[in-house]
């Protein structure tokens, strides 16, 4: 593809500035930062207590640095929704039936209402380096790594490759457990299409603009190609993908557009995105002196 190919001898030098920045910004840290929250509406009140020790050892166990081994080393807020709907007794064992809403707080988002496990012993959970599979501790890993992956795919082309392998790992040993097996096939599908040949395209989009938009503010000679590839990509785009990232980011690409003073890239947004054109129009305004 043609824009790839232009951006090829641009990416060195800028990934040399980027990671210098990483590595000696305040703000960035070799860690997830997960924010967990549990609803117990509907668990029995004599069995909430069990729950007491959740939010802190899953958040401890989210948090462990081992998540990293690359140079892209940062902060990645993975913000962590469950919700319990059913308690199932079947003694001697205790299921939970839930669902959970997994995001960075912004435009990365996956919901899963498929979800039965079982509460580990809280004393016992730790990471380690070897593959296994708890019910519980499975999902919440395999929902990381996707948001993971959409992090690394900021910063590099296809970089969140690495950890959309990883989900399938996990994904692989969760469709091979007959007890809770259950969501298992239907996470498998949504980490096909996020791996697909058929969802390259946006991927494409989603590093030029990330990059591009903070290339605008902190390397403006860099920034051109990657703008440009961004703006060439956007028609391009399913519909749906494309209103989903206008419903989140785009301010980003306001910016980018008005920082390399393309008023028809502004013009571009505003028929794209309708619904923000008021946005659009007044950077327009300002770029042409009105």
């Amino acid at each position: 593809m043609k824009t790839q190919c232009n951006v090829t001898a641009s990416r060195n030098h800028f990934f040399a500035t980027l990671l210098l920045a990483l590595l000696t910004s305040v703000v960035f840290a070799q860690r997830v930062e997960p924010r967990i929250t549990i609803n117990l509406d509907k668990v029995p009140d004599d069995v909430k207590p069990l729950w007491d020790p959740a939010v802190r050892t899953l958040t401890n166990y989210l948090s462990v640095p081992a998540w990293h081994d690359d140079p892209f080393d940062y902060v990645v807020p993975v913000s962590i929704g469950i919700f319990i709907d059913q308690v199932i007794e079947k003694p001697p064992e205790r299921t939970y039936r839930s669902y959970i809403i997994a995001s960075n707080g912004a435009e990365t988002q996956f919901s899963d209402k498929r979800w039965i496990f079982n509460m580990p012993d809280w004393n016992m959970i730790q990471r380690t380096s070897s593959p296994s599979f708890q019910p519980l501790l499975s999902n919440l890993e395999f929902y990381t790594m996707l948001i993971l992956a959409a992090e690394y795919d900021k910063w590099d082309l296809y970089g969140g490759d690495i950890w959309y392998s990883r989900a399938r790992g996990v994904c692989d040993l969760g469709k091979f457990d007959t007890r809770y097996v259950s969501g298992w096939p239907e996470r498998s599908e949504v980490l096909q299409h996020l791996m697909s040949n058929s969802n390259r395209l946006y991927r494409q989009f989603y590093y030029y603009a990330f990059t591009g938009e903070y290339l605008t503010a902190n390397n403006p000679r860099e920034a051109k190609t990657f703008v440009d590839s961004t703006f060439i990509l956007l028609p391009k785009i399913k519909s749906d993908d494309r209103e989903q990232f206008f419903s989140t980011q785009a301010v980003l690409l306001a910016n980018a557009a008005e920082r390399m003073r393309r008023t028809d890239y502004l013009q571009q947004l505003a028929t794209l995105d309708t619904a923000r054109r008021v946005l659009y129009e007044e950077r327009l305004q300002k770029l042409m002196g009105k």
